[in-house]
């Protein structure tokens, strides 16, 4: 069988073809993106450094909650 036959096109327009269907796709980097907003909240850097401290990483899931009053 023989090769198939390619369209002869230069690198910038194919470039240009690819770029051009990229943006068509939405892109996080361009514009907002507003679905997940139910469940992607807004998250502070210290609530991520108080989630990672050692007093609330290291409690046992199954602690009582009487147990760990001291550390809430």
């Amino acid at each position: 069988t023989a090769p198939p036959a390619l369209p002869e096109v230069s690198e910038r327009d194919l470039v240009a073809h690819f770029t051009r269907l990229a943006h068509r796709n939405f892109a996080v980097d361009v514009g907002a993106y507003p679905l997940g907003s139910c469940t992607m909240k807004y998250n502070p850097k210290v609530a991520d450094w108080a989630a990672e401290h050692p007093a609330f990483r290291d409690l046992h899931p199954s602690l009582p909650a009487p147990a760990a009053q001291g550390v809430l």
